[in-house]
């Protein structure tokens, strides 16, 4: 892109021209050497790959070989023969159906292999791919042993992938990507089997392809979009000055820039950043001199270099424009990072990267070149060829990159990370690094380097609207609920410190504030009875949803507090050392939350049961959106005492693993029988000795009024149903020491989990209500 600068006032301090210049047709703004940055050749060396094909196979020459045809490349009683309905029906058309044929089939190895040594071509390609598949990313350790079931499954386009399958309920193992098996186009013309494409496939892991997409990429959306102000946006208190000086890369620190468009970083710092890779009290003088390069990490670095090649001047990374030994600094620059990452030019994430050490060009150090399948010697023609599958991640397609119930976090770990869920959804433009690719992704569209998504490719799923959402106009409802679809999302994610909770959500609350509305001290809070209404379309920032509250909207508060832990709970979270949020609010546990909008049939069945008669948190800072030191919340409703027993279960088929759940029981006010009230879902479990939460309903073992075996009660405390609204039911258990009369929230009754015919609210006829005290 020649010589992009983007617009704005320069530094004091005069940056050198240094850029060399380029013809249209020359690698764009291609890399310097430094360290971390890899080219392919260095790459192949290192997998122990060779140039032309990748792990070396015997010679097929002076051997007897067999061929593989159209009419006999599987065996006709082999367990791969359903795949090969399309081979073996001629005139049937690319993708097209005959007799619903088997688009996948599940086998193990040993399986694979037995069919191998009888002579069948296809199960040879796909053991001997799986058998030599070199580890996916050298850096980390290949998974031993390889999981004994296979699914290969039959692509419409005529691809065919062999991904390894979990055992049943084991969603914490981390999946490799998944293998394609190609025929290659250079040495064959044709595929003795439908389900191989002849084909030619590139690899993008080059960083200096990587930086010339990019730079083109910034070209076209400073061109045709408005992604971005034209008019230079406030800075952040500090920014890093970036500079080429005797042909090296010089960094300082820079306080009270003017607006000037910036570069922002966002990594994971991993399980300890280097105390010299910190901005410190100590060091905060001499790094407005001089930041010496061998303090940087290799992330860092790579920033640094990534953002003088892009033309930019001016890089923001939090480990270094953040004073990190001064609680003050920090709460003051959290409150900020709204406007750090909103008013950014551009966002560089380090999607594939662990730690700081890693750097963005990771995908350089993996093995996205593809290798020759391990096929027996006697079958020497059509060279089979196998690569690990591209995953195509930015914001904009929402795919896989933040669905980390997928536990993808070895593909890209920066999509579990709860900061960095704010930070990519705040910035207006993000170029991803990924693990075989980079991604751009703008509010004007995303497109990958491969273009399978893009101008020229697929443009499904685009979820870019969710950045300008805070542009436009919708119904209060609407805004409300583009918020718990946010929490939802967010909820899950882990930080490192958990009181952080709601301070890595802050930047996101903001744009949900009316601009200028301020909590003012002990104001009375005013709580709203409205359970989600529609309303009029109105401005998005002019809808004001309240006063902040932990997490929740005092507008809306009836509904907010109607949520439950999702199907693997996760923990309350610190009370006393670290205060993070109140048992009424999501945030005081770790596990993905969600909220009961309705019942099955779509209709809004959340009639308030309760009075919520004042509700408030106590404040660390000026920030109420940040963090908290306390919180309660008093209402008067309806509760009886219930007691809650646990039980252990085996899930047929899941290999032995057991699954807790829990009862719970109450009198019947028709009977005076104590009898089930429903599943009961818990806000937080903790795991012990390996036996996880079942969040299934533990009915279909036994009929709704059965307790079941093995059923032990639980003794911690005094527990009470709340009926709290149409639909749902708070279980309560009481606090026990310095604050004998208030009680916490532990867990959840909703109704579309136990069935329209069990109305929830007869368990409570005849009952008085009576002011409770939530903390």
């Amino acid at each position: 892109m020649g010589n992009l600068q983007p617009q704005g006032t320069k530094a004091e301090a005069t940056v050198p021209d240094v850029t060399p210049s380029y013809t249209d047709d020359a690698p764009h703004y291609a890399a310097r050497d430094y360290p971390g940055c890899f080219t392919a050749e260095q790459v192949r060396r290192q997998l122990g790959i060779s140039c032309s094909d990748g792990p070396g196979q015997d010679s097929p020459s002076n051997r007897h070989e067999k061929i593989a045809t159209p009419e006999h490349h599987f065996l006709p009683d082999c367990i791969c023969a359903p795949l090969h309905t399309r081979c073996l029906d001629p005139s049937s058309s690319e993708g097209a159906s005959h007799d619903s044929p088997t688009t996948h089939i599940n086998v193990t190895l040993d399986q694979l292999c037995a069919s191998s040594q009888r002579g069948c071509w296809f199960c040879a390609a796909i053991y001997g791919g799986i058998r030599t598949a070199p580890p996916w990313d050298p850096d980390l350790e290949k998974e031993t042993p390889l999981l004994p079931i296979f699914s290969i499954s039959a692509a419409v386009d005529g691809t065919t992938q062999s991904s390894s399958v979990s055992a049943f309920g084991d969603k914490e193992r981390v999946q490799e990507p998944h293998l394609v098996f190609y025929i290659d186009g250079n040495e064959a013309t044709a595929s003795p089997c439908k389900l191989f494409r002849c084909k030619k496939e590139p690899a993008h892991t080059d960083p200096h392809e990587q930086l010339a997409f990019t730079s083109r990429a910034l070209q076209e959306c400073l061109q045709n979009h408005s992604c971005v102000s034209p008019v230079p946006l406030p800075t952040p208190t500090r920014l890093l000055y970036v500079q080429v000086q005797d042909g090296k890369y010089t960094v300082r620190l820079v306080h009270g820039v003017p607006p000037q468009p910036y570069v922002a970083l966002s990594h994971c710092w991993g399980d300890a950043l280097p105390v010299h890779a910190k901005t410190t009290r100590a060091n905060l003088s001499s790094r407005a001199s001089d930041i010496p390069w061998t303090d940087l990490t290799q992330t860092f670095r790579d920033a640094v270099a990534v953002t003088e090649r892009l033309g930019f001047q001016y890089l923001w990374v939090d480990a270094l424009c953040i004073i990190q030994d001064s609680p003050s600094d920090w709460t003051s620059e959290a409150s900020r990072m709204c406007d750090v990452y909103s008013n950014c030019a551009l966002l560089l994430s380090a999607d594939a990267s662990p730690n700081s050490k890693a750097g963005l060009f990771r995908s350089a150090n993996m093995s996205t070149w593809p290798w020759r399948a391990g096929m027996p010697a006697e079958w020497g023609n059509h060279a089979v060829k196998v690569h690990y599958d591209k995953v195509h991640c930015t914001f904009g397609k929402m795919a896989p990159m933040y669905m980390p119930s997928w536990k993808q976090f070895q593909l890209y770990p920066l999509s579990t990370r709860a900061w960095c869920y704010q930070e990519q959804s705040l910035a207006r433009r993000v170029v991803h690094f990924g693990v075989d690719e980079v991604s751009w992704d703008c509010v004007g569209g995303a497109e990958c380097q491969c273009g399978t998504f893009g101008p020229k490719g697929s443009t499904f799923g685009t979820h870019t609207w969710k950045k300008t959402a805070v542009e436009g106009e919708c119904t209060p409802r609407e805004k409300h609920t583009l918020w718990l679809n946010t929490v939802g999302q967010y909820s899950e994610l882990d930080l490192s410190f958990w009181t952080d909770r709601l301070p890595a959500l802050s930047g996101l609350a903001k744009q949900y504030q009316v601009p200028g509305r301020m909590r003012s001290g002990d104001a009375e809070v005013v709580i709203g009875r409205d359970m989600g209404k529609t309303g009029t379309k109105r401005n998005f920032k002019e809808i004001d949803l309240g006063t902040y509250l932990a997490g929740n909207w005092s507008a809306f508060l009836p509904l907010d507090l109607c949520w439950y832990a999702d199907y693997t709970p996760g923990k309350r979270l610190p009370t006393v050392s670290s205060y993070v949020a109140p048992s009424w609010s999501w945030a005081s546990v770790s596990g993905m939350v969600r909220w009961r909008l309705g019942d099955d049939d779509g209709n809004d069945t959340h009639e308030l049961r309760v009075e919520l008669m004042s509700a408030r948190c106590d404040l660390v800072g000026a920030d109420e959106t940040g963090q908290i030191s306390g919180g309660e919340l008093v209402l008067r409703g309806r509760m009886i005492p219930v007691n809650l027993f646990r039980g252990e279960i085996e899930i047929p088929g899941a290999d032995g693993l057991r699954y807790a759940f829990f009862h719970l029981e109450g009198r019947d006010p028709a009977t005076g029988e104590q009898t089930d009230l429903g599943h009961y879902r818990p806000d937080f479990y903790e795991c012990n000795n390996g036996v996880k939460f079942f969040a299934g309903s533990h009915l279909i073992w036994g009929g709704p009024d059965s307790r079941g075996e093995g059923l032990t009660p639980v003794h911690d405390g005094e527990y009470f149903a709340l009926d709290f609204a149409a639909s749902f039911v708070v279980v309560i258990r009481r606090v026990r020491g310095s604050h004998p009369d208030a009680f916490e929230r532990v867990g959840s009754i909703y109704r579309g989990n136990v069935g329209h015919q069990w109305d929830l609210s007869r368990w409570f006829d005849g009952v008085e209500p009576l002011v409770v005290k939530l903390i």
